[in-house]
């Protein structure tokens, strides 16, 4: 049951992390094509981490309903790689076009608008740029590690 559970953070976290890459990827477009909307822009990176995270749960539970968790054996089958380098270019692309080789900008400029979103006024903008590094972390080794089963 342990393993199980354990299997499930990390099958979860994969999903969400591809879902914090797809909303800081929104976020680079919405502020890049829209300037004005900052406040409305930092609602959609939280927006993504959440639809990420609901992702990784349904997918989970419905993967282990039917018993085809990609497991050692199905490894292969499982694209896991193509899909974190995949979402990584994409996000790194977008965060080139707005900000240039300056990837410290990749994480300050999001986590400002973040802090100054509706849902996260009142925390830091330092907290929030920790929060994403440690989110871009954790997601890249959810990826690399497989679980035992």
């Amino acid at each position: 049951m342990r393993r199980l559970i354990w299997r499930g953070i990390v099958f979860v976290y994969r999903e969400m992390f591809t879902g914090v890459l797809l909303g800081l990827t929104a976020l680079f477009l919405v502020v890049k094509l829209a300037p004005g909307g900052d406040i409305n822009a930092g609602l959609v990176a939280v927006f993504g981490l959440g639809a990420g995270l609901l992702k990784g749960f349904s997918k989970f539970l419905l993967l282990e309903m039917v018993n085809r968790i990609p497991a050692n054996e199905y490894s292969k089958n499982y694209p896991r790689f193509k899909i974190l380098f995949l979402w990584l270019g994409v996000f790194a692309l977008t965060a080139i076009i707005n900000y240039g080789f300056n990837i410290s900008n990749w994480f300050t400029e999001p986590s400002r608008l973040i802090a100054k979103s509706p849902l996260f006024g009142g925390i830091p903008v330092i907290h929030v740029e920790i929060a994403l590094i440690f989110l871009f972390c954790l997601g890249i080794i959810s990826h690399i590690y497989e679980p035992p089963l």
